[in-house]
């Protein structure tokens, strides 16, 4: 919650102790990140790959998941899709096996919701599975991802209900 000055102590991998820079901590390794600033791991909510599907990136989540720890991400969140008139809950579900046999750093994922009213209904499916944040778009017409206001608000009074949250 702020930046300044301290002495950091680490044990078995994880923040034991902060203190201020003048009180002593016994350590077996020492180093020395005056000037520095420290984080003890970020998280990116702002994650795209997919492989195959309607929208596709070359990357998964192994290859996502290693650049990430390189670059100090301990936890990301990618936006998982659906396939186009498709169920919802089977695209998480194999979304979520393979994070879970691929990632090497923590994750959840947003679930984007095509502007198909049948996607609504399916909400309350990934919820079933522990996803509670999820995706509409107010563009990309020429895409087919622009959803109407009444659909937007219908998902969203949905989310909200159940502790959700919707990104627009």
């Amino acid at each position: 919650g702020s930046v300044g000055p301290a002495t950091i102590g680490i044990r078995n991998g994880a923040i034991a102790a902060v203190v201020a820079p003048d009180v002593p901590l016994e350590a077996r390794e020492r180093i020395d990140a005056t000037g520095k600033l420290v984080f003890p791991g970020l998280v990116d909510p702002h994650v795209h790959f997919q492989v195959g599907g309607p929208i596709s990136f070359p990357e998964d989540f192994g290859d996502a998941s290693v650049g990430a720890a390189h670059g100090g991400v301990t936890t990301f969140i990618p936006y998982i899709w659906s396939e186009r008139d498709g169920k919802i809950g089977p695209n998480l579900e194999r979304y979520l096996k393979l994070g879970a046999e691929r990632s090497v750093v923590d994750f959840v994922v947003h679930c984007g919701l095509w502007p198909d009213p049948t996607m609504i209904d399916q909400v309350p499916d990934a919820f079933a599975l522990g996803v509670t944040s999820f995706k509409m778009m107010m563009a990309y017409r020429s895409t087919g991802r622009l959803v109407n206001d009444d659909h937007l608000l219908q998902a969203m009074d949905l989310i909200a209900e159940r502790g959700g949250i919707m990104i627009v």
